[in-house]
């Protein structure tokens, strides 16, 4: 076990400074196995983006092939530019042409689309699984291991694939019901302006409160349908908390971006640039491993969650003696 981040569960107490302060220490301890992981998932997104460039550019290849020997195109030369009825059916051949070509290729290029965001999206899926278990295993008192750490993640991307897609699809109800509530009641301005503000506010609250579900997969093991609800209880009292947090996020990301700017003005460009791409790693990492920061500080203060807790979720053997004031207030009341 390593001593390295030995202090993360010393305090109960916690605040955004304290945080953010984690989110530091682990970075700073353990870069080695951070930046690997962060490089394994830009080489798998360049390998996967080159295998859906190959495809695409052997479909488009083959429709402009098409296009180009279709008999009915017209010949430039044929058509007669002072006549606006030659050149109106010459656009009328070319638009038969290319609407011939939508039907003929449109299957393809869906089934292309959908592979290229299933495949990224499960790139994604196991990337944000392994950081989320290398987090888990500096609060643990381990050191991460790159390897280790990417195994967890695919052992787990399905799950999260499938929180991430439920996860979207009830944002986007969440927003689609508001804008058709919203048009309903368009007679009236102030209603309208109402039911909007009220529908993105908790559209905001439920995309805000979720932080926690992708770690409680990870780490208790939860479905995709189960981490929804279990980070809407963890989370639902902390939102101001969690808010606060991500703006501080933002605020960081803001201020490197500008500092970044300005060195490309002072220093050489290589120089520069190599910078560039340090912030961005850095910051990559740093938002990777916010929200399990989050989730296991509100677990530790509302749960009583403690480093041996921890470890035995890590290992699947899940404890069923983590005291929470719920629990006891149902004792007591029973009582």
């Amino acid at each position: 076990m390593s001593d390295n981040c030995q202090s993360l569960f010393d305090n109960h107490r916690y605040s955004v400074r304290q945080v953010f302060s984690h989110v530091f220490t682990i970075v700073r301890k353990h870069w080695k196995p951070l930046f690997i992981i962060q490089f394994a998932q830009i080489v798998s997104f360049l390998c996967v983006s080159t295998i859906i460039g190959i495809f695409v550019k052997s479909v488009f290849s083959q429709m402009i092939a098409d296009i180009l020997n279709s008999e009915i195109l017209p010949k430039m030369s044929d058509v007669n530019f002072e006549s606006l009825t030659d050149i109106f059916e010459a656009l009328t051949k070319i638009l038969e042409v290319l609407i011939d070509w939508a039907i003929k290729y449109a299957i393809q290029l869906v089934e292309i689309v959908i592979a290229a965001i299933i495949s990224t999206s499960l790139v994604t899926s196991t990337f944000i699984g392994a950081m989320t278990h290398a987090a888990a295993d500096a609060y643990n008192g381990d050191t991460p291991e790159a390897v280790k750490n990417i195994r967890s993640g695919l052992f787990h991307i399905w799950t999260i694939f499938f929180y991430l897609v439920l996860f979207l699809f009830l944002s986007f109800t969440i927003f689609l019901v508001t804008i058709v509530t919203g048009i309903a009641a368009r007679d009236n301005l102030a209603l309208v302006i109402l039911i909007v503000l009220s529908g993105l506010a908790f559209l905001f609250y439920f995309v805000t409160v979720m932080v926690g579900a992708i770690p409680s997969i990870i780490v208790e093991g939860k479905s995709f349908v189960a981490a929804i609800s279990r980070s809407f209880h963890l989370c639902k009292g902390e939102f101001c908390f969690i808010f606060c947090n991500y703006f501080c996020a933002q605020l960081f990301l803001l201020i490197s971006t500008i500092i970044i700017q300005r060195i490309f003005g002072i220093l050489p460009y290589v120089i520069a640039l190599f910078l560039s791409v340090c912030n961005n790693f850095l910051v990559s990492i740093l938002f990777s491993i916010l929200p399990f920061v989050i989730y296991i500080s509100i677990r530790i203060q509302k749960e009583n969650f403690a480093r041996d807790n921890l470890c035995q979720e890590l290992s699947g053997n899940k404890s069923n003696e983590i005291s929470t004031e719920p629990e006891k207030k149902k004792l007591v009341s029973n009582v």
